[in-house]
Formats: C-alpha cells, sequence, structure tokens
C-alpha cells in the first residue's frame, strides 16, 4: 500500500539558512537541473535509511542555536537542519538520489522545524531528529511549510498554498 507523497503547490524563496549553507558549500547546488526520481522501496533500502536516521539522532547532541545557521553538525553537536542535512549527505553517499532527498521546512507545535522527506514509491518518509521511527506524511503533527525541489536543490516549493510567490512580471 502507497503512502501519501507531499504537494508541491508552486515556488517559493528558500530558507535563509540553506543560502548560507550553499554559501559556504557551493558545491551542494553546483548540479545540473534534474529530473525528478523517487527511490523504490523495498526491505533493505528501508534499513539503509532506517540505520542513517538512527545513526545521526544517536551521534549527534542537539544543540540550540541563536539565529539561522544551517551546516553539518560540528563536534558531535548539531541542530535540526544540521542533523537533516548530515542524513542527506549520508544517504546520497549510499547512492541515494538527491532529488529524492528533500529537506523540508515544517512547523512542529507553533515552532519551526526541519526534517528530510525521502520520496519513495510507497510515497514520501519523514527522517525527524525528534523520533528514531521513520514515519509517513499522513498522521504526521507537522504543518508543512515548504521543501527543496525534486528538479534543483536551490529551487524551493511551497507545500501550503498560501505560501507560492507570485511572479509579478509574469502576472502582468
Amino acid at each position: 500500500m502507497a503512502g501519501e507523497a507531499l504537494t508541491h503547490y508552486g515556488p517559493t524563496s528558500p530558507p535563509p539558512g540553506w543560502v548560507g549553507f550553499v554559501a559556504r558549500h557551493p558545491e551542494e547546488a553546483a548540479v545540473e537541473r534534474l529530473h525528478p526520481q523517487k527511490v523504490r522501496m523495498n526491505p533493505e533500502l528501508y534499513a539503509q535509511l532506517d540505520q542513517v536516521n538512527r545513526a545521526v539522532n544517536e551521534t549527534t547532541r542537539i544543540r540550540r542555536e541563536f539565529g539561522d545557521t544551517w551546516d553539518y553538525p560540528v563536534n558531535g553537536e548539531g541542530d535540526c537542519e544540521d542533523m537533516a542535512l548530515e542524513k542527506r549527505r549520508r544517504l546520497i553517499d549510499l547512492g541515494f538520489p538527491r532529488q529524492a532527498l528533500l529537506i523540508t521546512a515544517v512547523m512542529l507545535d507553533g515552532r519551526g522545524h526541519a526534517l528530510l522527506a525521502v520520496r519513495t514509491t510507497n510515497g514520501d518518509l519523514l527522517l525527524d531528529n525528534l523520533t528514531w521511527a521513520i514515519r509517513g506524511v499522513v498522521g504526521s503533527k507537522y504543518v508543512f511549510l515548504k521543501s527543496q525541489s525534486p528538479e534543483h536543490p536551490n529551487l524551493w516549493n511551497a507545500l501550503h498554498p498560501q505560501l507560492v510567490e507570485v511572479d509579478l512580471a509574469a502576472a502582468r
């Protein structure tokens, strides 16, 4: 049985933290336009997702930041964005397609949060530093805001229709 996928409503601006991250790590966005791709889910690939999620959650102490600086965990410490980026990096190293690994901004209990959404043939799976369990979209307690586009890591899509940015030049 297939799960639900996140609905991408249209383009929106990337989070400022992503912009700063790419300025420090230009190789992360130095890719050609990608063809959207989903991971064909099977028990072995699910086990890899689970192993990476648990390993990063287990080895990274949560560090609260002042400001919105995104980067990989440093000295075994990081916040939610850092941990999502580390999970993404490890999965890319394992051969997962980067266009199926989308950093996603959400609200949880009225606070901003980030996680990694993995696009699969069984729906989108959520890897979060707040839980060991990999969850699907349905039944999650998140308000989904924006996510990287599966076509390019520097393009971001609104996951909520009211966050789509109107292209004023095209609207004239």
